[in-house]
């Protein structure tokens, strides 16, 4: 999974792919971390709530507590992952991480695990979160192996039926962005359980090989 592949896969791509493979609506709600905003107006033209963040200052302690709807919230805003999510819990139906400096080390660390608490404490219960941070598979695994879901590798953007025909034939196999899609529990869990999960892993992995 890498960056150069993000930019590869035109937004306009990712929109159609995204808003038929995930069923997004106007009832919908997603969140783009590292996009330049294009997937989000892409978004917004079909009439989904689309909101993006970027790497950049913490958010105040409390961002949400006087926004009278989600929807007056700007496009794009500043968010450190590991400090707090600038939205409420369970927002959104889909998170969309492409790039971010949160993961740039161990992702074992308490950062890590906080960052991903955050992200999966704003996903509605049954909601995805889709990974196409470049990190090592098998780290991505187990760290995701701490929290309760259930993911798989999927390519997205790769044009639906018309471009799966073609791949059938050799064509564009290797096209699309590549992430791992990490699909949430139908049974709510509380953002304060999320951050347990993240401290039992953060625990777990300090501790000393048998």
């Amino acid at each position: 999974m890498s960056a150069a592949h993000s930019a590869a896969v035109p937004a306009a791509r990712l929109v159609k792919d995204l808003t038929r493979r995930y069923r997004l609506t106007s009832a919908s709600k997603l969140l783009d971390i590292g996009g330049d905003g294009h997937f989000v107006d892409g978004l917004r033209t079909r009439g989904v709530t689309a909101f993006g963040l970027f790497d950049g200052a913490a958010p105040p302690r409390d961002p949400y507590a006087n926004q009278p709807a989600l929807i007056e919230m700007p496009q794009r805003q500043p968010a450190v992952l590991h400090q707090g999510i600038p939205f409420p819990a369970q927002s959104f139906e889909c998170v969309l991480l492409r790039q971010t400096k949160t993961y740039d080390g161990s992702l074992a660390s308490p950062e890590a695990c906080t960052a991903t608490a955050n992200l999966l404490a704003s996903l509605k219960p049954g909601g995805v979160l889709l990974w196409c941070v470049p990190v090592s598979r098998d780290e991505l695994v187990s760290h995701l192996s701490a929290f309760p879901g259930q993911p798989q590798s999927v390519k997205l953007g790769t044009g639906g039926i018309a471009g799966a025909l073609l791949r059938t034939i050799g064509i564009g196999r290797n096209s699309g962005l590549p992430a791992v899609e990490y699909r949430l529990p139908k049974e709510p869990i509380s953002r304060l359980e999320w951050h347990r999960i993240a401290r039992q892993a953060v625990m777990s992995a300090q501790q000393p090989a048998a």
